[in-house]
């Protein structure tokens, strides 16, 4: 059937229970004038065809063929007709949508209100037969049930000419999801390999921190440094596994420029002036400029090298006019990162956090009404819409500073605060409180002032000014970063998935709206204040004690079950909390569990994490 021969319904204004708090499809729209030829009473039939093919029993296609037929119905018009009922019933089950909203939100969309009835009829009758057979057939993932690891290796023997290298053996085992049984996998590297996978492993750890708005901005900077006075040429070249579009760009020489918008990067492609413009037109040459709009996803960057010192995964490329050629690069690893020739930014973008500050707050406070508040603010503070260039680390950075739970509603935190910040022009935005119970020494606590969007403006800006470290492939230095975190990936912080599966890192209290079914992970161990965040393998190895070998073949075995770690780290969560509160007022010398189990727990932990 072709949707393109049918007049499409305009949309309503408003989103819709049955389709996720989404704005109903289009073809759905189509459909509901098709579903209105029916008669109420042969629309129930079929909803009861439609209903059992949702439930496994198959459907009757010459039963639906005769229930049609005096609409006069094409072959494209029933299959339609069950996709779009088979849409409904489904969508409306999983997002756990009763018959009377159902009923109203189909009445808004056109369809007639006694074809509504005796559809929600048929809805409400099967309703948890049909949830029920949903979640049968919804994907599933196995269990982790338990993971060891061992390293033999022979320290001297009369039989063997040549001793074996050391053999790393690392076992899992997992439960499946549909038939219960546990499953094996073994996994056995030698030394060498195992030390190339533990470096390949702590690179990876830096697109764990997923660019945000300061990321951004420092790559449109990192642009506008390495290219200023390089001149380029000849075509935007893509490479042959990126699904994006093609740049249509050819120029003997243009140069690029760059800027940057909230979670968006503009590259300006712009064709130096000549006196033969007239032959570069006919010749294919670009003779305007051209913007291309960066996403970076979740791994995005630039690079600047030389041709032959392309990365790995270099998925756009501009070449410089010059001999050696150097190239920029669009690296992105993960490939969840886009670009738009001729693109402008975002229309459903808000204003940026840093560089549209006034615009910004006046968005926010004009607009909290909307429906997208009532959520956690948590969530919120995802929302591009509202807050462009806020991301994972960022809100977690926030709410922090001002002891804010993530799981309180957005709305109540805001509603106070004006869309002009008065205080924006005074120069401190922290003060220092004496704290009175100090024995040996006077202690400052820094507090922040409590505006939430002033802080959004300002939290990203620390970053932008620690100087891009991490960013030039010459200074990847991330350590400073890592001090400047006082919540994300901390030592003693929580951490939660919120309603759309993202972490949130926190102290303290979650809030009201916090997710019932979802369990916070174990709470690290605090750090102490000298250290510098550095939580590599290196500081890990440091703690791990060595045990006694045999003469001839030794082997070492650490194993550890998963639900068992769990209890235990919920046991050592109240005199964590003890001891922090203690430190206050004294110093302790002893960061150790007290008992033996605990502590050997601690080991084996470090270990199976090598």
């Amino acid at each position: 059937m072709c949707l393109k021969e049918r007049p499409l319904f305009p949309g309503p204004i408003g989103r819709f229970r049955f389709c996720g708090d989404l704005d109903c499809p289009d073809w759905v729209l189509a459909e509901i004038s098709t579903l209105a030829k029916l008669s109420s009473v042969k629309m129930k039939l079929l909803c009861a065809q439609v209903l059992k093919d949702l439930l496994g029993e198959g459907i009757d296609y010459d039963k639906v063929t005769k229930l049609t037929a005096d609409a006069k119905f094409e072959s494209g018009d029933v299959k339609a007709t069950v996709a779009v009922l088979s849409f409904i019933f489904s969508s409306a089950a999983k997002h756990d949508v009763d018959s009377e909203s159902l009923s109203s939100e189909l009445q808004q969309l056109g369809l007639p209100k006694e074809h509504t009835t005796g559809l929600c009829k048929s809805y409400e009758d099967k309703h948890s037969a049909l949830q029920g057979k949903l979640r049968e057939t919804s994907l599933r993932l196995g269990r982790l049930e338990s993971v060891s690891w061992r390293i033999d290796y022979t320290l001297s023997s009369s039989e063997l000419r040549e001793v074996n290298e050391p053999l790393i053996q690392l076992k899992l085992q997992s439960q499946g999801a549909e038939s219960g049984s546990t499953e094996t996998t073994v996994v056995s590297v030698s030394a060498d390999k195992f030390r190339v996978l533990l470096a390949e492993l702590k690179q990876a750890q830096h697109s764990f921190k997923m660019p945000e708005g300061p990321e951004l901005h420092l790559g449109s900077l990192y642009v506008n440094k390495m290219c200023a006075g390089v001149v380029f040429t000849g075509p935007v070249r893509k490479s042959e596994v990126s699904k994006s579009p093609d740049v249509p760009f050819t120029c003997e020489a243009y140069r690029i420029t760059a800027s940057s918008r909230g979670k968006e990067v503009k590259l300006m492609l712009t064709p130096m002036k000549s006196d033969d413009s007239k032959q570069r037109s006919k010749a294919g040459q670009a003779d305007q400029a051209m913007d291309v709009v960066f996403r970076f996803g979740m791994s995005g960057y630039f690079r600047f090298t030389s041709e032959d010192e392309l990365p790995k995964h270099s998925h756009l490329r501009f070449y410089s006019k010059e001999t050696p050629c150097r190239v920029l690069s669009f690296v992105d690893t993960r490939r969840f990162g886009s670009w738009q020739a001729n693109g402008t930014w975002q229309p459903d973008r808000g204003p940026c956090i840093m560089f549209e500050y006034e615009s910004f707050r006046k968005n926010v406070v004009t607009h909290l009404s909307d429906r997208a508040f009532d959520r956690p603010i948590c969530e919120v503070l995802l929302n591009q819409k509202y807050f462009n260039g806020i991301g994972n680390y960022l809100r977690a950075e926030i709410l922090f500073r001002l002891n804010i739970p993530p799981f309180v509603p957005a709305r109540s935190v805001l509603e106070g605060l004006e869309s002009e910040d008065l205080c924006e022009n005074e120069k401190p935005l922290k003060t220092e409180i004496k704290d009175e119970k100090a024995s040996d020494r006077v202690k400052m606590v820094k507090e922040e002032t409590g505006d939430l969007l002033r802080l959004c403006h300002t939290v990203p800006l620390e970053v932008v000014n620690q100087g891009g470290k991490g960013y030039d492939p010459k200074k990847e230095d991330y350590s400073e970063f890592k001090a400047w975190l006082q919540c994300y990936y901390v030592d003693g912080m929580k951490s939660l998935r919120d309603h759309n599966g993202r972490t949130m890192w926190f102290n303290g209290d979650p809030g009201p709206m916090a997710p019932k079914d979802l369990k916070s992970p174990k709470a690290k161990k605090r750090a102490k204040k000298t250290e510098d965040h550095d939580y590599t393998d290196k500081k890990k190895g440091a703690k791990g004690g060595s045990k006694s070998t045999p003469k001839k073949k030794v082997v070492k075995q650490e194993t550890k079950t998963v639900k068992k770690e769990i209890e235990k780290s919920e046991e050592m969560v109240s005199p964590q909390k003890k001891k922090r509160a203690a430190a206050r007022g004294r110093k302790t010398s002893s960061a150790e569990p007290a008992a033996g189990p605990e502590k050997r727990s601690g080991r084996v932990t470090r270990q199976s994490s090598k």
